[in-house]
């Protein structure tokens, strides 16, 4: 018996050390335990690229040159748009959908640019460029409203599909991301160490790199003086810390990369963790977080608030916020045994997402939409 393929098409290259690719490592792991063949299309087979907005076409190309027609095509939402329509079924995934994040960020950013213009090379380079990426946006859309079924990261942006996109509900499914279990103990609340406030991703505006800032100065102005801790910034030490306000550097530690093994320790070594990114899809760094039992605060958007319970799991503060993001942090170190519960209950809402747990639930969505594609 021929097994079922699914191709699996995304600019990225699957692995478990990385964000998206994390999340399709494991969907490909699953899909073969169910006797898949799991076919990629990634960088590696289109090779280079004059702009990655035009990767879809190359990529089209390395998937006409398999020459075979697939049980389902699992495809990047920024790929999308060429794969539909062509007699085969069509899953679309999303790690959050990028015309929702645009129009959530657009205007944030844009005031700030009013305060801070980009130099002249930038804002030549984002005019000469613009044309690409209006292509890039042209095969979202199509995708996001011809794809036989939507696989998006949070009910923001389903609803955002529906709206937008005019999709019905059945078309749309929400997935989960999993976790990795905790390999260290949980906060120990007689633990007299220093609060530590911990940021884990990448240091620009979309994460909310501004607004954590503006928050540390307002608590230091009310006399609560945590230490920072910055990880995985993909940032040198030296131009985040010139970022912040002098009176506040000695406090703030900065690690631009760590090996992946080390995640843990990091996260051990965190009282609170914070993430208040404008936009998202549904964060792994927050749930690896959760699940280690910290209490977490972020942002009332995307992935985050599907997670995220007010003062039950965690603390949420609203977009952009910086008074906000201060007084949840202000309310967690005041209270560290409320805020140890929230990490408790965090960490036990996360006992069952297992990356297998997860990664199966992908490959009953792709199997009901294949047996429905068969019926005559």
């Amino acid at each position: 018996m021929t097994p079922r393929t699914v191709v699996h098409v995304a600019d990225m290259e699957i692995h478990r050390h990385t964000g998206m690719g994390r999340i399709s490592h494991h969907w490909r792991e699953a899909f073969r335990e169910r006797g898949w063949q799991f076919l990629e299309i990634g960088a590696k087979e289109t090779g280079p690229v004059p702009h990655r907005a035009l990767w879809h076409h190359f990529a089209w190309n390395a998937f006409r040159a398999l020459k075979l027609r697939p049980s389902a095509v699992l495809v990047h939402e920024p790929a999308s748009g060429i794969f539909t329509g062509r007699g085969f079924p069509v899953a679309l995934f999303s790690h959050g959908i990028e015309e929702r994040g645009r129009r959530v960020m657009a205007p944030i950013l844009r005031a700030r640019r009013e305060e801070q213009p980009p130099p002249l090379p930038a804002r030549l380079k984002s005019l000469l460029t613009r044309p690409l990426w209006a292509r890039r946006a042209a095969q979202c859309a199509t995708g996001l409203r011809r794809a036989d079924l939507l696989l998006l990261s949070n009910t923001e942006d389903r609803e955002f599909a529906m709206r937008e996109y005019g999709r019905s509900a059945a078309a749309i499914t929400v997935f989960k991301n999993g976790v990795y279990p905790p390999s260290l103990p949980p906060p120990d609340p007689a633990s007299t160490k220093e609060p530590t406030v911990l940021f884990l991703g990448t240091w620009n505006p979309r994460k909310g790199a501004f607004t954590l800032i503006e928050a540390a100065r307002l608590l230091r102005h009310e006399g609560r003086r945590p230490r920072y801790l910055l990880a995985g910034t993909q940032v040198p030490a030296a131009e985040i810390l010139a970022q912040w306000p002098e009176a506040l550097r000695a406090s703030v530690e900065v690690i631009p990369s760590f090996a992946p093994e080390r995640e843990a320790e990091i996260l051990a070594r965190a009282t609170l963790f914070v993430l208040p990114s404008l936009v998202e899809g549904q964060p792994l760094v927050l749930l690896q977080a959760m699940a280690q039992g910290l209490c977490c605060i972020t942002t009332d958007c995307c992935g985050q608030r599907d997670l995220i319970r007010q003062r039950e799991n965690g603390l949420l503060h609203p977009l952009a916020d910086a008074a906000g993001l201060a007084r949840q942090l202000a309310w967690a170190l005041d209270q560290p045994e409320e805020a140890l519960r929230l990490g408790e209950q965090a960490s036990t809402d996360m006992a069952t997402r297992t990356w297998p747990a997860v990664g199966h639930e992908m490959v009953d969505h792709l199997e009901a939409l294949t047996l429905l594609s068969s019926r005559p």
